[in-house]
């Protein structure tokens, strides 16, 4: 198991960027077998929003929290918006 050994259990990163319904951005560097709840919980740390505020969102479909990166088809360099969710109000 020489250097090409070392090279294989490289864990396989990808870069995902969070975008806040602010037009703020948080990039992340994960695992592709990091479930969403970690992402998650750690872009609504360091946004200051309460979790169960906020929806994650990706091509228009909301993220479970179980879900990973590799379950979603996430590649390098997606994105993932986060939007605030409507409290009150109704819809026709």
């Amino acid at each position: 198991m020489g250097e090409l050994g070392a090279e294989e259990n490289k864990p396989d990163l990808i870069k995902l960027t969070v975008k806040a319904s602010d037009g703020s951005e948080l990039a992340f560097k994960v695992k592709k077998t990091t479930a969403m709840r970690k992402i998650m919980d750690s872009f609504c740390d360091k946004t200051g929003k309460n979790s169960t505020s906020v929806r994650f969102m990706f091509d228009g479909d909301e993220i479970e929290k179980d879900a990973t990166p590799e379950s979603l088809g996430l590649e390098d360099g997606d994105m993932i918006e986060a939007k605030t969710k409507q409290l009150g109000g109704f819809a026709y």
